[in-house]
């Protein structure tokens, strides 16, 4: 897995070369300063992108939230700027309030807060988003506040040191009479000191103590384990919306992408022809009809809306009847068929012939005599149908 954490600049955002570092299993694998759109880009699938805020950026501030209002309450915002209203030097208004993922206060009760400007957070934020890199998680650099340490950075010029104590996190420089105040307030308790490596000899000195080295990458790659999010409720883009679209503007999918846009491109084309042939060959199909229509049929008129088959056997039915031949839907003929093939016994109480159908009713035919009935109308091409106690009969199936 590989994972790229950036150091966020403490002024408002610009293109400024900003503190990087690429690892890959643990490893540090490039680090140094570049523009946000000169960053490396991970390439393998396995990859985050941390942003950490600078100490300078930050203040921390124990809460106790009353009960009911959690990480997921709608009225987290509103809580935490009412408890927070006499301690901000800010109006609530203008800053990003965020409940840290794993700092409990030291009583247990309480909760820790981070409170940043919301401005400058979300410009940093959207400014990687721009530069084409845009952050997984944003996690503060140090805190929350609970174990005493001092840090020296800086160069051998100017020294800073960070004061992280049971209350707070603090970036100050290195003088004697800071220095003294920091070890008076936490006399008596055990106290970590540590320093960049090229800074543990210059650190020793005004310190007066024994000084561990504590590589950068160390230091950063502990400060990215933590699972939550600073920039949690920040107003800008939404965090599913980024992963949704983060693959598709990774260089690494790039021919994915035009491999996808060109089968969509072959299967719209695709079936734009195979529509446009199927209606040509339906309209050849249709124009064939009529013309056989008006052949067969010279006087025939075209009905918009009906199709040909149907105007023909109307054609075939005004021929019969003007050639005075007998149709198979006529009354005369479906009665000669019907009548002399009822079983003896059997006869219709009334008759009733609309549009070649005819009714016999009244006739009650079991299931046996209807079955050795419907074996010789079938042959004469009648098909039977029984309706209660009447019997349907009609040309074809």
């Amino acid at each position: 897995m590989s994972l790229l954490i950036i150091a966020l600049p403490q002024a408002h955002y610009t293109d400024q070369p900003l503190d990087f570092m690429l690892l890959a299993e643990g490893e540090v694998v490039e680090a140094g300063q570049a523009p946000a759109s000169a960053l490396p880009r991970v390439q393998d699938r396995a990859h985050e992108v941390v942003a950490l805020v600078p100490p300078r950026a930050l203040s921390w501030h124990a809460v106790q939230l009353p009960p009911g209002v959690g990480a997921q309450s709608p009225r987290l915002s509103a809580v935490l700027e009412g408890l927070l209203e006499d301690e901000l030097l800010d109006p609530p208004a203008e800053l990003h309030l965020c409940l840290a993922g794993e700092g409990l206060a030291p009583d247990g009760g309480q909760t820790w807060v981070a409170a940043c400007e919301r401005r400058w957070l979300a410009m940093a934020v959207q400014g990687l988003e721009a530069a084409g890199c845009p952050p997984t998680r944003v996690l503060p650099e140090w805190g929350p506040p609970g174990e005493l340490r001092v840090h020296v950075v800086g160069t051998a010029e100017h020294m800073d040191m960070v004061l992280c104590g049971h209350r707070s996190i603090s970036l100050l420089p290195l003088d004697p009479e800071v220095l003294s105040w920091a070890l008076r307030e936490v006399e008596g308790q055990a106290l970590a000191l540590s320093a960049e490596p090229d800074l543990v000899d210059c650190a020793q000195v005004p310190l007066q103590r024994p000084v561990q080295a504590w590589r950068r990458s160390e230091r950063w790659a502990a400060a990215a384990r933590p699972r939550w999010d600073l920039s949690r409720g920040l107003q800008m883009r939404r965090r599913a919306q980024r992963s949704a679209l983060e693959w598709l503007r990774a260089p690494r999918w790039r021919n994915a992408r035009w491999a996808a846009g060109g089968l969509l491109v072959v299967n719209l084309v695709g079936f734009n022809a195979l529509a446009w042939s199927q209606n040509v060959h339906l309209q050849t199909r249709r124009a064939q009809m009529q013309q056989m229509l008006q052949q067969t049929f010279a006087q025939a008129q075209l009905t918009t809306g009906e199709d040909a088959p149907r105007q023909m056997q109307r054609g075939i039915e005004r021929l019969r009847a003007a050639s005075a031949q007998a149709l198979a839907s006529d009354l005369p003929v479906m009665l000669s068929a019907v009548l002399p093939a009822l079983p003896a016994g059997h006869s219709p109480q009334a008759l009733d012939y609309v549009d070649g159908q005819l009714r016999l009713k009244g006739l009650g035919l079991s299931a046996a005599a209807l079955q050795a009935l419907a074996g010789p109308m079938k042959a004469r091409g009648y098909s039977l149908t029984v309706q209660g106690a009447d019997l349907l009969v009609r040309v074809g199936p």
